[in-house]
């Protein structure tokens, strides 16, 4: 309760009364019934002449300024604004969503709302979800709408509508702001500038990266023909014939690849020289695989012609079958 004998008399700070005067309280949370009511205690017979009156009113928070000459305006306002809140229920979101049959947010693109969090056992009302409009209550009551034409949101450019959003199609010189496509921004020339550099780089660097691979491709195939023309030149096909005539020569000799026998005979160092023949230097080897001393034989062909005795002396040495003599098991034909 308050009072006061004169208009002075009445306190009020901020557009808010201030309790001397008049009095203002706010409603508080979660409260479902509200009555108000005026009465006087002496009968209205001490009334004054500056506020012969009594107003008691509910009102929106915020849209009722309240200052010295508020008693005397009163007499002349016969509306002013409230708002009603309601809500499905004594249930939260979570616990009612639980209960499909009974859930009130029948719309696809709807959502629950607890109306008061800090009161157990508050209801809920249901929402569209922002992009869409229409009754959330019923199915399909959610509808896409159009910012585009309502709005007008793209102050640059254009506006292109979304399912629950849109999208600012930016023009030349202009770029998205980066966050969601919806609004647009004056480009940086140094961005352009950059963004150009990089992809130059770019294609360079695939264009020397592909012109790598192709020659390395082709130095591969060149050098894998030039093996087989010097393996065929110096005899190695006509020493695969002679030894697959012979019965049982694929058990009693191999033909090794050129890095083998020099990892064997450590690069034909001199000290692993056994002797010389006419057709070749005889190496001892040291067999990778096995750890097995071999001789190795390296031809010195210099006419084509020798490449057949050559041969023929391998085909000889690995038929020799005699316990004081090494049977030929490996060789290499030098291109």
């Amino acid at each position: 309760m308050s009072l006061c004998d004169s208009l002075g008399s009445v306190e009020y700070q901020d557009s808010y009364c201030s309790g001397i005067g008049c009095c203002q309280t706010s409603i508080p949370s979660g409260l479902k019934n509200c009555t108000v009511q005026l009465s006087s205690y002496c009968n209205h017979t001490l009334i004054m002449d500056f506020n012969p009156c009594s107003y008691a009113f509910i009102v929106e928070q915020g849209q009722f300024k309240f200052n010295s000459t508020s008693f005397q305006q009163l007499n002349s306002i016969s509306q002013i604004p409230m708002v009603i809140n309601w809500e499905i229920g004594d249930e939260t979101c979570d616990i009612a969503a639980q209960k499909r049959e009974d859930f009130a947010c029948k719309a696809d693109y709807s959502k629950c709302v607890n109306m008061n969090t800090n009161i157990n056992g508050s209801g809920y009302i249901c929402q569209c979800l922002p992009g869409y409009q229409g009754n959330p209550y019923l199915p399909h009551g959610c509808q896409d709408f159009d910012e585009c034409k309502a709005l007008n949101p793209c102050s640059i450019g254009s506006c292109e509508n979304l399912d629950g959003n849109y999208s600012c199609k930016c023009p030349k010189g202009y770029k998205n702001d980066g966050t969601n496509k919806q609004s647009c921004i004056k480009d940086d020339p140094s961005n352009l500038l950059l963004i150009i550099s990089l992809g130059v780089s770019g294609g360079f660097l695939v264009l020397l990266v592909g012109i790598s691979l192709i020659y390395w491709r082709m130095q591969r195939r060149k050098f894998t023909k030039l093996k087989e023309q010097y393996f065929i030149q110096n005899g190695g096909l006509l020493l695969q014939e002679q030894l697959a005539s012979q019965v049982g020569s694929v058990e009693t000799t191999k033909i090794f690849t050129a890095e083998e026998l020099e990892k064997a005979t450590n690069n034909y160092h001199e000290s692993r020289i056994l002797g010389e023949g006419g057709y070749g230097i005889v190496y001892k080897g040291i067999l990778l695989d096995s750890n097995r001393v071999v001789a190795i034989k390296k031809s010195k062909i210099g006419v084509p012609t020798q490449k057949e005795q050559f041969v023929n002396e391998l085909i000889v040495l690995s038929q020799i079958n005699h316990r004081n003599v090494q049977r030929c098991q490996t060789s290499e034909v030098h291109d």
